[in-house]
């Protein structure tokens, strides 16, 4: 497999990415070697223990590198931490705002 922008050489070597996944009953993490130019969604390919089976649940989740989301086609790069984001069933401000809200009418 040959990444537009790539030679045969560059491609030849393995990168690290850390994979961390933070879904509402656990924190799972774990390292991995990759081929240089996989993308993300190529690199979904290469789970293990613990994470076998967790690219059926990646369906509805968004992946980001280091708190930015990315899609599937991003090209990984070195020590890329890929990052899991559970869906959020509430907004942290509206929740606030809800809370300041209530604490004014107890007054």
């Amino acid at each position: 497999m040959v990444h537009a922008g790539k030679t045969q050489e560059n491609l030849d070597a393995d990168i690290t990415v850390t994979l961390v996944s933070a879904l509402s009953h656990e924190t799972k993490q774990m390292t991995m070697q990759v081929p240089a130019g996989s993308t993300l969604g190529e690199a979904l390919q290469y789970l293990s223990p613990p994470f076998e089976g967790l690219t059926t649940k990646l369906e509805n989740k968004q992946l980001g590198i280091f708190g930015k989301v990315v899609d599937a086609t991003y090209l990984l790069k070195s020590n890329d931490r890929i990052e899991v984001y559970r869906t959020l069933i509430s907004d942290a401000k509206e929740s606030r705002q809800k809370k300041v809200k209530a604490q004014r009418r107890a007054k």
